[in-house]
Protein backbone atom coordinates (compact mmCIF):
# COMPACT_ATOMS: atom_id res chain seq x y z
CA UNK A 1 0.00 0.00 0.00
CA UNK A 2 1.69 3.31 -0.79
CA UNK A 3 -1.37 5.72 -0.77
CA UNK A 4 -0.84 9.08 0.33
CA UNK A 5 0.75 12.42 -0.40
CA UNK A 6 3.73 11.72 -3.43
CA UNK A 7 2.41 8.17 -3.96
CA UNK A 8 3.66 8.69 -7.94
CA UNK A 9 -0.13 8.13 -8.88
CA UNK A 10 -0.50 4.53 -7.45
CA UNK A 11 -2.13 3.56 -4.27
CA UNK A 12 -0.87 0.08 -4.28
CA UNK A 13 1.60 -1.93 -6.29
CA UNK A 14 2.36 -5.74 -6.36
CA UNK A 15 5.25 -6.92 -8.15
CA UNK A 16 6.15 -10.45 -8.93
CA UNK A 17 9.67 -11.96 -9.29
CA UNK A 18 11.21 -11.52 -12.15
CA UNK A 19 11.25 -15.04 -14.16
CA UNK A 20 13.37 -15.15 -17.81
CA UNK A 21 13.81 -11.40 -18.00
CA UNK A 22 10.38 -10.20 -17.27
CA UNK A 23 8.56 -8.78 -14.70
CA UNK A 24 5.29 -8.36 -14.30
CA UNK A 25 4.03 -5.20 -12.33
CA UNK A 26 0.27 -4.74 -10.59
CA UNK A 27 -0.71 -1.30 -10.28
CA UNK A 28 -3.57 -0.20 -8.38
CA UNK A 29 -5.43 3.70 -8.36
CA UNK A 30 -8.40 4.11 -6.92
CA UNK A 31 -11.17 6.56 -6.75
CA UNK A 32 -14.33 6.98 -4.73
CA UNK A 33 -17.81 8.69 -5.49
CA UNK A 34 -20.04 9.91 -3.15
CA UNK A 35 -23.11 10.85 -5.20
CA UNK A 36 -24.40 6.79 -5.29
CA UNK A 37 -27.37 7.76 -6.45
CA UNK A 38 -25.99 8.27 -10.33
CA UNK A 39 -23.35 6.87 -12.53
CA UNK A 40 -19.94 8.35 -12.70
CA UNK A 41 -16.40 7.75 -15.14
CA UNK A 42 -13.25 6.76 -13.99
CA UNK A 43 -11.93 10.51 -14.20
CA UNK A 44 -9.86 10.88 -17.80
CA UNK A 45 -7.43 13.34 -15.55
CA UNK A 46 -6.54 10.12 -13.63
CA UNK A 47 -6.45 8.24 -16.24
CA UNK A 48 -3.83 10.55 -17.79
CA UNK A 49 -2.05 10.74 -14.61
CA UNK A 50 -1.29 6.91 -14.99
CA UNK A 51 -0.18 6.93 -18.35
CA UNK A 52 2.62 9.54 -16.86
CA UNK A 53 3.30 7.17 -13.80
CA UNK A 54 3.86 4.10 -15.88
CA UNK A 55 6.25 6.22 -17.98
CA UNK A 56 8.32 7.27 -15.54
CA UNK A 57 7.95 4.29 -12.35
CA UNK A 58 9.49 2.22 -15.53
CA UNK A 59 12.11 4.72 -16.94
CA UNK A 60 15.22 4.14 -14.94
CA UNK A 61 16.44 7.72 -15.89
CA UNK A 62 13.46 9.80 -14.84
CA UNK A 63 12.98 11.36 -11.35
CA UNK A 64 9.61 11.32 -9.40
CA UNK A 65 9.13 12.65 -6.21
CA UNK A 66 8.02 9.70 -3.85
CA UNK A 67 6.98 9.03 -0.74
CA UNK A 68 8.62 5.98 1.33
CA UNK A 69 6.18 3.46 0.52
CA UNK A 70 6.40 4.27 -3.21
CA UNK A 71 10.13 4.79 -3.48
CA UNK A 72 10.59 1.48 -2.12
CA UNK A 73 9.13 -0.43 -4.24
CA UNK A 74 9.80 1.78 -7.35
CA UNK A 75 13.54 1.41 -6.01
CA UNK A 76 12.43 -2.09 -6.42
CA UNK A 77 11.40 -2.36 -10.02
CA UNK A 78 14.20 -0.22 -11.12
CA UNK A 79 16.58 -2.71 -9.78
CA UNK A 80 15.05 -5.41 -11.65
CA UNK A 81 15.09 -3.03 -15.21
CA UNK A 82 18.60 -2.26 -14.41
CA UNK A 83 19.69 -5.95 -14.33
CA UNK A 84 17.52 -5.96 -17.97
CA UNK A 85 13.84 -7.55 -16.74
CA UNK A 86 11.45 -6.00 -19.33
CA UNK A 87 8.51 -4.84 -16.93
CA UNK A 88 4.92 -5.94 -18.32
CA UNK A 89 2.11 -4.12 -16.27
CA UNK A 90 -1.70 -4.14 -15.46
CA UNK A 91 -3.20 -0.81 -14.15
CA UNK A 92 -5.79 -1.81 -12.41
CA UNK A 93 -8.73 1.20 -11.81
CA UNK A 94 -10.97 0.98 -8.94
CA UNK A 95 -14.10 2.68 -8.38
CA UNK A 96 -17.90 2.77 -7.37
CA UNK A 97 -19.31 3.80 -10.73
CA UNK A 98 -18.22 3.17 -14.28
CA UNK A 99 -15.37 2.50 -16.20
CA UNK A 100 -13.29 5.53 -17.83
CA UNK A 101 -14.81 7.50 -20.88
CA UNK A 102 -13.66 7.92 -24.72
CA UNK A 103 -11.25 10.81 -23.54
CA UNK A 104 -9.48 8.65 -20.87
CA UNK A 105 -9.11 5.80 -23.05
CA UNK A 106 -7.26 8.09 -25.64
CA UNK A 107 -4.78 9.10 -22.94
CA UNK A 108 -4.20 5.43 -22.79
CA UNK A 109 -4.31 4.73 -26.38
CA UNK A 110 -2.37 7.57 -27.66
CA UNK A 111 0.64 6.52 -25.00
CA UNK A 112 0.49 2.74 -25.40
CA UNK A 113 -1.56 1.83 -28.47
CA UNK A 114 0.63 -1.40 -30.17
CA UNK A 115 2.58 -1.66 -26.91
CA UNK A 116 2.18 -5.24 -25.72
CA UNK A 117 3.68 -4.41 -22.09
CA UNK A 118 1.19 -2.42 -20.94
CA UNK A 119 -2.45 -3.24 -19.99
CA UNK A 120 -5.53 -0.91 -18.23
CA UNK A 121 -8.19 -2.95 -16.00
CA UNK A 122 -11.72 -1.34 -14.58
CA UNK A 123 -12.84 -3.16 -11.41
CA UNK A 124 -16.06 -1.76 -10.18
CA UNK A 125 -18.12 -2.76 -6.70
CA UNK A 126 -20.21 -4.36 -8.99
CA UNK A 127 -16.90 -6.57 -9.77
CA UNK A 128 -16.07 -6.59 -5.43
CA UNK A 129 -19.33 -8.32 -4.50
CA UNK A 130 -19.44 -10.77 -7.38
CA UNK A 131 -15.80 -11.68 -6.32
CA UNK A 132 -16.85 -11.85 -2.68
CA UNK A 133 -20.14 -13.48 -2.78
CA UNK A 134 -18.78 -16.40 -5.41
CA UNK A 135 -20.22 -19.71 -4.31
CA UNK A 136 -19.00 -21.75 -6.99
CA UNK A 137 -16.77 -24.84 -5.59
CA UNK A 138 -15.41 -26.83 -7.83
CA UNK A 139 -15.28 -30.65 -7.43
CA UNK A 140 -14.32 -32.48 -10.22
CA UNK A 141 -11.77 -34.87 -11.41
CA UNK A 142 -8.64 -35.48 -13.65
CA UNK A 143 -6.49 -37.91 -15.09
CA UNK A 144 -2.79 -38.16 -14.44
CA UNK A 145 -0.57 -40.03 -17.49
CA UNK A 146 1.67 -42.70 -16.11
CA UNK A 147 3.17 -43.16 -12.63
CA UNK A 148 2.62 -40.58 -9.95
CA UNK A 149 4.58 -39.69 -6.36
CA UNK A 150 2.22 -38.91 -3.56
CA UNK A 151 3.46 -37.61 -0.10
CA UNK A 152 2.46 -36.84 3.14
CA UNK A 153 4.57 -34.06 5.03
CA UNK A 154 3.17 -31.11 7.54
CA UNK A 155 -0.04 -32.45 7.59
CA UNK A 156 -0.70 -32.35 4.05
CA UNK A 157 -0.76 -34.48 1.12
CA UNK A 158 0.91 -33.54 -2.27
CA UNK A 159 0.61 -35.80 -5.47
CA UNK A 160 3.50 -35.22 -8.38
CA UNK A 161 2.77 -36.67 -11.57
CA UNK A 162 1.96 -35.65 -15.59
CA UNK A 163 -1.36 -34.42 -16.53
CA UNK A 164 -2.15 -34.11 -20.31
CA UNK A 165 -2.89 -30.29 -21.79
CA UNK A 166 -5.98 -32.43 -23.04
CA UNK A 167 -6.95 -32.79 -19.83
CA UNK A 168 -6.44 -29.14 -18.56
CA UNK A 169 -8.24 -27.71 -21.45
CA UNK A 170 -11.68 -29.61 -20.52
CA UNK A 171 -11.15 -28.39 -16.82
CA UNK A 172 -10.93 -24.77 -18.33
CA UNK A 173 -13.68 -25.56 -20.78
CA UNK A 174 -16.21 -26.85 -18.05
CA UNK A 175 -15.62 -24.14 -15.17
CA UNK A 176 -13.63 -21.51 -16.85
CA UNK A 177 -11.92 -18.42 -14.92
CA UNK A 178 -14.05 -19.72 -11.81
CA UNK A 179 -10.50 -22.55 -11.70
CA UNK A 180 -8.28 -19.25 -11.32
CA UNK A 181 -9.61 -17.28 -8.78
CA UNK A 182 -6.43 -18.08 -6.61
CA UNK A 183 -3.91 -17.25 -9.76
CA UNK A 184 -2.79 -13.97 -9.71
CA UNK A 185 -1.22 -13.97 -12.76
CA UNK A 186 -4.87 -14.51 -14.90
CA UNK A 187 -4.72 -10.66 -14.56
CA UNK A 188 -1.15 -10.28 -16.01
CA UNK A 189 -2.40 -10.60 -19.63
CA UNK A 190 -0.56 -11.05 -22.44
CA UNK A 191 3.47 -11.21 -21.91
CA UNK A 192 6.79 -13.44 -23.47
CA UNK A 193 6.28 -16.05 -21.38
CA UNK A 194 2.05 -16.59 -22.51
CA UNK A 195 3.28 -15.67 -25.51
CA UNK A 196 5.74 -18.73 -25.41
CA UNK A 197 3.22 -21.12 -24.71
CA UNK A 198 1.09 -20.57 -27.25
CA UNK A 199 4.42 -20.73 -29.63
CA UNK A 200 5.26 -24.34 -28.23
CA UNK A 201 1.62 -25.52 -28.93
CA UNK A 202 0.81 -24.52 -32.20
CA UNK A 203 3.76 -25.63 -33.78
CA UNK A 204 3.98 -29.44 -34.86
CA UNK A 205 7.29 -30.05 -34.06
CA UNK A 206 7.40 -28.08 -30.44
CA UNK A 207 4.31 -29.59 -29.13
CA UNK A 208 6.22 -32.80 -28.96
CA UNK A 209 8.48 -31.02 -26.12
CA UNK A 210 5.93 -28.82 -24.21
CA UNK A 211 6.48 -31.28 -20.98
CA UNK A 212 10.60 -30.23 -20.78
CA UNK A 213 9.47 -26.57 -22.42
CA UNK A 214 7.35 -25.59 -19.69
CA UNK A 215 7.27 -25.24 -15.52
CA UNK A 216 4.03 -27.43 -15.29
CA UNK A 217 1.42 -25.85 -12.84
CA UNK A 218 0.25 -26.21 -9.61
CA UNK A 219 -3.47 -27.03 -8.41
CA UNK A 220 -4.64 -26.80 -4.95
CA UNK A 221 -7.82 -28.57 -3.09
CA UNK A 222 -8.93 -29.17 0.24
CA UNK A 223 -8.98 -33.12 -0.47
CA UNK A 224 -8.24 -35.21 -3.04
CA UNK A 225 -8.52 -39.27 -3.44
CA UNK A 226 -7.35 -41.76 -5.89
CA UNK A 227 -6.80 -45.40 -6.32
CA UNK A 228 -3.46 -46.12 -4.24
CA UNK A 229 -3.85 -49.80 -5.18
CA UNK A 230 -3.81 -48.76 -9.22
CA UNK A 231 -0.24 -48.79 -10.38
CA UNK A 232 -0.52 -45.72 -13.04
CA UNK A 233 -2.89 -43.88 -14.73
CA UNK A 234 -4.79 -42.45 -11.51
CA UNK A 235 -8.31 -40.90 -12.03
CA UNK A 236 -7.47 -37.94 -8.73
CA UNK A 237 -11.13 -36.67 -7.47
CA UNK A 238 -10.78 -33.59 -5.42
CA UNK A 239 -12.96 -31.26 -3.81
CA UNK A 240 -12.83 -27.07 -4.15
CA UNK A 241 -10.06 -27.13 -6.59
CA UNK A 242 -8.41 -23.88 -8.00
CA UNK A 243 -5.39 -23.95 -10.62
CA UNK A 244 -2.77 -22.09 -8.49
CA UNK A 245 -0.14 -21.29 -11.00
CA UNK A 246 -0.80 -22.11 -14.60
CA UNK A 247 -1.61 -20.28 -17.94
CA UNK A 248 -5.08 -20.59 -19.22
CA UNK A 249 -3.92 -19.87 -22.51
CA UNK A 250 -3.71 -24.01 -22.96
CA UNK A 251 -7.40 -23.76 -23.32
CA UNK A 252 -7.00 -21.53 -26.30
CA UNK A 253 -5.09 -24.10 -28.76
CA UNK A 254 -5.87 -27.04 -27.69
CA UNK A 255 -8.90 -29.02 -28.93
CA UNK A 256 -9.66 -32.72 -27.42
Amino acid sequence: MTDGGNDGGFDAAYIVEAQDSQLNVVLFQSKYSRKLDTDSNFPANTIEKAVNTIKCVFDPSTRIELNVQSRKKVEEIRSFILDGAIPYVTFVMLNNGLSWNQDGQNHIDNAFAGQGQVRFEHFSHVDIMRYINREQVINTQFSLSGKAVQENFNYKRVILGRISVVEVYKLMEEFGDSLLEKNICRYLGKNVVNDGIAETLLDADKCQNFFFFNNGETMICKKFSFNALQEQNWIVKTDDLQIKTADKHVKRYIKP
